[in-house]
């Protein structure tokens, strides 16, 4: 029973003990707070080993566990001061790490909606809330087994002035931060501006659905880059805010793959072991990141790396890294295989300093004589020589690190973390010394000890500026991808798109000649067959029947529609060609270029079959019309031809008299039929000439448009790359400043000024090596070895000074 002086009292209900338990693990974290709490209720309360259970289930993520809409809408149905009771003991639990989260605030504010709790009474509570946990805090018992020397006065002095660095840094890497998101955030109206102004060029284009085809492809281009720039927004924008939680500690994380003791060590580091997060066998035991806070002091247990299905965990122990001034890397003597080793990649990429755990395993607990073997020599697995000895695990350990990962500063600490956690169960004084003895866990502490107290403001540094330099320099790496992929994509368009116009242009020409020679077919064989047989049938008719039998003759042949059909064929195997050169093209231009996150956009939208094929109608149309004008030859045919038979009727006998009609006939109607030839030519071609250069217009057109479109993009993320380039080296140079304060143990640069910066000039290769060149660096003047700084940073030292 909780009771206050606020008019408050709760009796917390196993319901309300769940609620703040999901609360508690909200963002992906438990903090050692939490946990004392939760479980300090369960026992005030005699819940028993059922209720625990179900507590456990929840915040190791088990199948079994209690569903989380489910238990909300089990709470609805409870009373009014039940539903208070289970909001006050989860803000209570959300206020037991320091703070109150973002993702815990929505979770709040969704809950009193629907248990129907007024915003004012939620704030109530709230308050109340992180009063009473505030107390709870002060006078809880934080003390662990590394807290005696932890509260020395040296660690105590250093931690101070690494929380007073710390604060600094983290405000001058952030303005910088700060600048280069106000500047992400102005580069897509920018782009977009660019790309309005390139779909208004597309207005010269005629063609309503080759338009739209243009502008949706600007239009794609458009996002694709936006969401570049916002993905890279995004980024900086969450380090923000990381960076607001990690001035105050020191923060050491444990990683290694499921069951390599990372749970055990961290409990031992508490003094007590906590077996509800020690599995047994293959049992994966944390899926969130089990945190301890104490006195300036911040460790991490992360989840298993490369367990079954354990993405996310991977995940979860990437994200952890940001924060961490060191990481424990936790291997085991007994499965040392290169693949543990493959997360060191990610570290390596975040350049955090490691000291690698080599877990002894020896389970000499399994018989009283294997005990009391170990405890007349605590150290025997550590002093002795052999095949089994920790000189060769060690040694394979160099093998795998430098090899594969380019590691050559670091730290191997065996340990014997069995010993260990028998130590914190053990009652007796004398075992108990030998077992933590045995287990080395001192040397790692003093390790810990001496690394803080000598370099861990330097550390806490590196921590804020490199998580920065990252995301920067992630940011700039995506821009130069795009940039160059831009480029080449550029490069490849406008190759592509010539070939693709001047192969249209000769398709053309070609084209142009087929439909010369299709007509010229059509007429040719009308007028040697259709015409001469016309002629020499109907040669003795009058004029006004030899009208009417050539109108009807000309219907019966349908010669408009073989001309028609002939053109048609034609026209449509020039459709097809077009479409075929641009298709084979865009899949040249896809074979040839690797396009990134330009992949989605649609390069063929150049040319519209569509809209092409409707423009035969513009051409063919004109045959019909122009036929239409044979009618007026006919009568001046058949008049010469009647004149000529008579002239010729005394000379020659009637059958000759006859054929010389006909073939008199015959040659003025195709004299008739060639000159309505060249018509016909003339102007199918010229309406031909026109629509196809309006298809060759807009081809050129489309790629011309998209081509300066892509070239001005290009131009943009050139600029912002160099941008953020800047940004980087102006980092770069704090953090310098930063290093070279540490090794000449002074204030010789005031990161506040500018101006005290102006004459270090700084080279980095980010990860491996980092270069200062400045007449301030005196050699006289470096009292700590740079060398051993390279080896905490795990990066190259190279000071060029004066002498």
């Amino acid at each position: 029973m909780a009771k206050t002086s606020h008019g408050f009292s709760y009796e917390y209900t196993p319901e309300a003990l769940y609620f703040a338990t999901y609360m508690s693990v909200s963002d992906r974290r438990l903090f050692y707070t939490e946990w004392k709490r939760l479980s300090g209720i369960i026992d005030a309360e005699n819940y028993g080993e059922e209720v625990r259970q179900k507590v456990i289930a929840v915040i190791r993520d088990m199948d079994d566990k209690i569903d989380f809409d489910e238990l909300v809408s089990d709470i609805s149905g409870k009373t009014v001061k039940e539903k208070e009771t289970a909001i006050c003991l989860a803000f209570e639990i959300a206020f037991s790490d320091g703070s109150l989260d973002d993702e815990e605030v929505v979770i709040f504010e969704q809950a009193a909606l629907k248990w129907d709790i007024k915003k004012a009474r939620l704030e109530e509570i709230k308050k109340y809330a992180a009063e009473s946990t505030e107390a709870l805090l002060q006078n809880a018992d934080n003390s662990c087994f590394a807290n005696e020397i932890f509260e020395q006065e040296k660690y105590k002095e250093v931690c101070g002035k690494m929380e007073a660095v710390a604060k600094a840094d983290i405000d001058y890497s952030m303005a910088v931060v700060n600048n280069a998101v106000k500047q992400l955030k102005t580069y897509p109206a920018v782009i977009k501006r660019q790309v309005d102004n390139a779909t208004k060029a597309t207005l010269a284009v005629q063609d309503s659905d080759q338009k739209k085809d243009m502008q949706s492809f600007l239009s794609q281009l458009m996002t694709t880059v936006s969401q570049v720039i916002d993905e890279a927004d995004d980024s900086l924008l969450g380090l923000q805010k990381k960076q607001k939680d990690i001035s105050g500690h020191y923060t050491v994380s444990f990683m290694g793959r499921t069951k390599a003791g990372k749970s055990t060590i961290h409990s031992i580091l508490l003094g007590e072991i906590n077996s509800d997060f020690i599995g047994k066998g293959m049992e994966r035991t944390t899926r969130f990141n089990y945190i301890y806070d104490y006195n300036g002091i911040r460790i991490i247990d992360t989840p298993g790396i490369g367990a079954p299905n354990g993405q996310t965990d991977t995940e979860i122990a990437k994200e952890v890294a940001d924060e961490s001034d060191l990481i424990c890397y936790v291997v085991t003597s007994d499965s040392i295989q290169e693949t543990e080793f493959a997360f060191l990649e990610h570290l390596k990429e975040k350049n955090k300093p490691v000291i690698i755990l080599l877990n002894k395993k020896e389970n000499f607990a399994r018989s009283t004589k294997t005990k009391e073997k170990f405890l007349e020599d605590p150290l025997h697995w550590y002093n002795k020589d052999g095949e089994d000895a920790i000189q060769g695990h060690i040694d394979r350990i160099t093998e795998y690190v430098q090899k594969k990962f380019n590691y050559h500063n670091y730290t191997i600490i065996p340990v014997q973390l069995l010993a260990g956690k028998m130590a914190c169960l053990e009652e007796d004084a004398e075992l108990k010394e030998k077992l933590m003895r045995g287990s080395r866990i001192n040397v790692f502490i003093d390790a810990l000890f001496s690394m803080i107290c000598e370099y861990g403001m330097i550390q806490k540094s590196q921590t804020i500026y490199n998580s920065s330099l990252y995301y920067l320099g992630k940011n700039a790496d995506t821009f130069r991808e795009q940039t160059d992929s831009l480029k080449e994509v550029k490069r490849e368009f406008s190759k592509h798109g010539n070939r693709c116009a001047i192969q249209i242009e000769q398709l053309t020409k070609r084209t142009r000649n087929r439909i010369i020679a299709t007509v010229n077919v059509q007429i040719d064989s009308f007028l040697a067959n259709d015409v001469r047989e016309f002629a020499y049938e109907n040669f003795d008719l009058k004029k006004e029947d030899a009208e009417k039998e050539w109108k009807k003759f000309l219907v019966e042949k349908n010669i408009e529609k073989q001309i028609q059909s002939g053109y048609e064929t034609v026209w449509q195997k020039y459709i097809e060609s077009v479409e075929e050169i641009v298709k084979e093209e865009e899949e040249n231009m896809e074979f040839s270029v690797e396009f990134g996150s330009l992949s989605e956009v649609d390069l063929g939208k150049v040319f519209n079959k569509k809209s092409a094929l409707e423009a035969t109608g513009k051409v063919i149309g004109l045959v019909g019309s122009l036929l239409a004008f044979t009618n007026p030859f006919i009568g001046g045919v058949i008049v010469a031809v009647s004149v000529m038979m008579s002239l010729a009727g005394g000379r020659k006998k009637p059958e000759e008299r006859i054929k010389a009609t006909q073939e008199k006939l015959y040659a003025s109607l195709r004299s008739s039929m060639n000159i309505i030839r060249e018509s016909i030519l003339k102007d199918v071609l010229k309406q031909y000439d026109s629509v196809t250069a309006e298809i060759n217009k807009n081809v050129k057109n489309s790629f011309e448009v998209i081509d300066k479109s892509m070239g001005k993009i290009e131009e943009n993320i050139l600029l912002l790359q160099k941008e953020q380039q800047a940004h980087i080296e102006q980092l770069n140079r704090l953090y310098a400043a930063r290093i070279a304060n540490c090794i000449t143990d002074s204030a010789l640069y005031d990161l506040a000024d500018a101006k005290s910066l102006e004459s270090l000039v700084v080279d980095r290769e980010y990860g491996k090596q980092i270069t200062m060149t400045d007449d301030k660096l005196y050699i006289s003047e470096r009292p700590k070895d740079i060398a051993k700084v390279s080896g905490i940073l795990q990066e190259t030292i190279v000071i060029k000074g004066g002498e």
